[in-house]
């Protein structure tokens, strides 16, 4: 007689520490047999990483700003459009960091470190 899996209402084939394949894994992932806990741990840590992404990102931006960098640029730098990083530092509440990468990319081409001359004019 081949042995099933312990959890109720459940009729799969054993695979280990006395569950089924399904079972197993959300086991291991979540560290619980129940559904509903295994989905609030789940939105929980997604959640978490999501706002640890957020701070480092936010993070790289500061810095980005402070190094002269301004929100085109730094858009590019972290893979977004620059739109879409406008409006994400905004929902944010992050307006100050956006003013000033706003700020350096209407900067005077001079104060960028261009040279407005460039070599060409020696080079004839």
């Amino acid at each position: 007689m081949s042995r099933t899996c312990s959890v109720d209402g459940c009729q799969r084939a054993h695979h280990a520490r006395g569950v089924c394949r399904t079972h197993y894994q959300r086991l291991l992932k979540t560290g619980t047999l129940d559904k509903s806990e295994a989905i609030r741990r789940r939105t929980e840590a997604s959640a978490r990483r999501r706002e640890e992404v957020a701070r480092q990102r936010i993070e790289d931006l500061t810095w980005l700003a402070d190094n002269g960098v301004g929100l085109t640029e730094a858009a590019h730098r972290i893979g977004m459009k620059r739109n879409s990083l406008e409006t994400w530092l905004s929902r944010r509440g992050e307006k100050d960091l956006m003013h000033r990468l706003i700020a350096r990319d209407w900067l005077p081409v001079g104060e960028r470190g261009v040279n407005q001359w460039g070599d060409w004019r020696s080079a004839s």
